[in-house]
């Protein structure tokens, strides 16, 4: 009698951001009788990609922009995203067949889409305005110094949000407001200020923002 032993799935949770390749392992034994990796995305697409060992064969219908073979599937299993799109997220599920049973591992990706920050005056309102544009997940804002302040955020059509934050400023002279903004897409916090010159507002130095990068690796 032969036993045949399917092992309970792996799980795992994977971040990468927009236009980033993405490199997914596929936890396997050798040697293996078939491997295949089957999409399940969030906009509704399925595809896989499949190779059988004993006749050499590849198949699927995954477009390769979409996702391909790191290599030779007969030498390694490893599934890449050349560039990761919004489009692309969802499940991906690797199967490997082997002599002592089948064994299967999903990486559920999530796609992280870093914002586009401003912070400009209002001086008729008095207020400054500071905003994280078509980020994915919406951004956080909080301000300095504390005071009166409203937060909303939109829902834009292609995933991502726009989040704008408006500070009612105290017209000292001489003091400073500073927008900070966070991200999981990027590796730390930033600010944005603004100094007030008694009459009006005028922009302090900005720093910069940068998009967090992520290295390709095997995950």
């Amino acid at each position: 009698m032969v036993l045949f032993l399917y092992i309970l799935p792996g799980k795992s949770k994977t971040d990468a951001v927009v236009g980033t390749e993405v490199i997914l392992t596929c936890p396997h034994q050798r040697p293996m009788i078939m491997v295949s990796w089957n999409a399940n995305l969030k906009n509704g697409t399925v595809c896989y990609l499949s190779y059988i060992s004993d006749r050499n064969q590849t198949g699927g219908n995954c477009s390769e922009d979409s996702m391909c073979w790191l290599s030779r599937p007969d030498k390694d299993s490893t599934l890449q995203i050349k560039s990761a799109q919004i489009s692309s997220e969802g499940i991906y599920k690797c199967s490997t067949a082997t002599a002592d049973g089948t064994f299967s591992h999903e990486h559920n990706l999530t796609i992280l889409v870093p914002p586009q920050a401003s912070l400009i005056h209002d001086d008729i309102n008095g207020t400054a305005i500071c905003k994280a544009v078509a980020g994915k997940p919406a951004a956080q804002i909080s301000w300095s110094p504390g005071g009166e302040y409203n937060t909303k955020s939109e829902n834009l059509l292609n995933g991502t949000q726009t989040v704008t934050s408006i500070y009612k400023v105290n017209n000292s002279e001489g003091s400073k407001v500073t927008c900070f903004l966070s991200h999981p897409a990027w590796k730390e916090s930033f600010r944005l200020s603004l100094g007030i010159l008694g009459l009006g507002l005028t922009f302090w130095p900005v720093i910069l923002l940068k998009s967090r990068k992520f290295s390709p690796k095997r995950l």
